[in-house]
C-alpha cells in the first residue's frame, strides 16, 4: 500500500444524524471528533483551521429573529464553502446552521459506501434542530445540497418557508453518470473502476475532495432521478445558475424552474449573452468581466466572493473549463499556440449583488423587475 492509499479506503463511520433530538452543539462536537479521528493531514500548525473548515457550524445573529437558515453543501465540498453566504445572512438577523453531509470532511474513501439516504437524513436532522427554536426555515443548498433541499421541501412543504438553490444538480451534465452504478459494481472485482478520478495529492486539498468515486456520482444521479418523479415544491424558490456550467445542466434547471408556478420564485441566470427574457421572474446578469479576464462563471465559484487580494493574472483567462478542455488549452499555451493559459474560476465577482437579490427574496420584498445595475 502506498503512502496515500489509506485516503481511498472505505471505513465505517457512525454519523451523528439519527437522533433528531440531539442538540446542534453536540452534533458539532461529535462531528469535529469524527473529523479529527479520520483525517490524515492534522500534523501541522493548520490542524485547527482544517477541522474548523470541514465541521458543521452555527452563526447566531446579534439581533435574532424567528427565522433560520440551513446551509447544505455540495458533493466533494465542506461546510466552509457556504460560510460567506452564512455570514451575510447572520448579519441580516438569521440564525444560520450548516450541516456536514456524510462521507465529506474526512477522506474521499468514505464516499465509497455512502448512500444518498444518509444525506437526506442529515437534512432531516438539520431541519429538526432549527424547528425546535424557529418559526420559519429557509434551506440554502449548493449543487447536490440544492437537490436535497428540493426533495425535502417537496415532501415537507409545511416545514419550509423558502429555498435558495445555487447551481442545483437537477441533471448531471456528463452522460457517464448513468453508468456510475455499474462501474461501482465492477470495482468489487477491479478496484481501479471504483474511481472516476484518484488524485495522489489529495491530502493537500484541505476543504474539497479532488478524488471522485463512481459511487458518489451514482448517489447524486439517483437523487436527480428522484426529482423526475416529484413535483416542484409549493414554496417560493430562488435559483442561481450559470449558463456555462460544465458540471450540471443549466437547461435542465431552467426547464425545472418553468414548472414552478409560484409567482414569488426567482431565477438568477448568469450568461455571456444579453437577450430578452419572457419570464419576469428571471434575472439576467452578465458573466463576462473583461477587466478581470473572466470569460464566464464556474460551477464551483458561485457561492464565494472575490478574495482579497483578487487572485487574477493578466496572462490568464478565468471561467468554466472541464478538466479535459483545461488540459488541452494549457498544453496549446505551452506550445505558444494560444496567447493565454486558462484556469477555472473559483469565485463569483457578482457575489454582493447575488446576496442582495437572495436577501430581498427571503424577506419577500419583490419589486416588479430586477434591473441589472452593473
Amino acid at each position: 500500500m502506498t503512502a496515500h492509499e489509506p485516503l481511498f479506503v472505505s471505513t465505517s463511520i457512525d454519523y451523528p444524524i439519527d437522533d433528531l433530538n440531539l442538540s446542534f452543539s453536540d452534533y458539532i462536537a461529535r462531528s469535529r471528533t469524527l473529523i479529527t479521528q479520520a483525517r490524515a493531514d492534522l500534523d501541522s500548525q493548520d490542524a485547527s483551521a482544517i477541522i474548523d473548515a470541514n465541521s458543521p457550524f452555527e452563526l447566531r445573529p446579534a439581533s435574532p429573529t424567528k427565522q433560520g437558515v440551513l446551509l447544505i453543501h455540495g458533493l466533494l465540498d465542506s461546510p466552509c464553502a457556504l460560510k460567506e453566504i452564512g455570514l451575510h445572512l447572520q448579519a441580516s438577523g438569521y440564525l444560520v446552521r450548516a450541516i456536514l453531509l456524510p462521507g465529506h470532511g474526512t477522506i474521499p474513501g468514505h464516499l465509497l459506501s455512502i448512500h444518498y439516504e444518509q444525506w437526506q437524513q442529515a437534512v432531516r436532522y438539520g431541519v429538526a434542530s432549527l424547528a425546535k427554536d424557529l418559526d420559519e426555515i429557509t434551506l440554502v443548498g449548493a449543487s447536490t445540497g440544492a437537490t436535497l433541499s428540493l426533495l425535502y421541501a417537496s415532501q415537507h412543504p409545511e416545514k419550509i418557508k423558502s429555498l435558495v438553490l445555487l447551481v442545483p444538480a437537477i441533471q448531471i451534465k456528463s452522460g457517464l453518470a448513468r453508468f456510475a452504478k455499474w462501474l461501482t459494481l465492477l470495482g468489487k472485482h477491479w478496484p481501479r473502476a471504483l474511481w472516476f478520478t484518484k488524485n495522489p495529492d489529495e491530502i493537500t486539498h484541505h476543504t474539497k475532495y479532488s478524488s471522485i468515486p463512481f459511487n458518489a456520482i451514482d448517489q447524486v444521479y439517483q437523487l436527480t432521478e428522484l426529482l423526475k418523479s416529484s413535483s416542484p415544491p409549493k414554496v417560493p424558490v430562488f435559483y442561481c445558475i450559470s449558463e456555462d456550467d460544465a458540471t450540471v445542466s443549466a437547461k435542465a434547471a431552467l426547464d425545472y424552474f418553468k414548472k414552478d408556478t409560484q409567482p414569488e420564485s426567482r431565477l438568477l441566470l448568469y450568461s455571456r449573452q444579453s437577450r430578452a427574457i419572457d419570464d419576469r421572474r428571471i434575472i439576467l446578469r452578465a458573466s463576462t468581466y473583461s477587466a478581470l479576464h473572466i470569460r464566464d462563471f464556474s460551477h464551483i465559484g458561485i457561492s464565494l466572493p472575490i478574495p482579497t487580494p483578487c487572485p487574477v493574472s493578466p496572462n490568464t483567462i478565468y471561467g468554466e473549463f472541464n478538466d479535459i478542455n483545461l488540459a488541452i488549452r494549457n498544453r496549446l499555451f505551452q506550445w505558444h499556440l494560444l496567447k493565454n493559459d486558462c484556469k477555472r474560476l473559483t469565485f463569483n465577482p457578482d457575489f454582493d449583488e447575488m446576496m442582495r437579490l437572495i436577501e430581498q427574496f427571503m424577506v419577500h420584498s419583490f419589486p416588479h423587475a430586477f434591473p441589472d445595475k452593473r
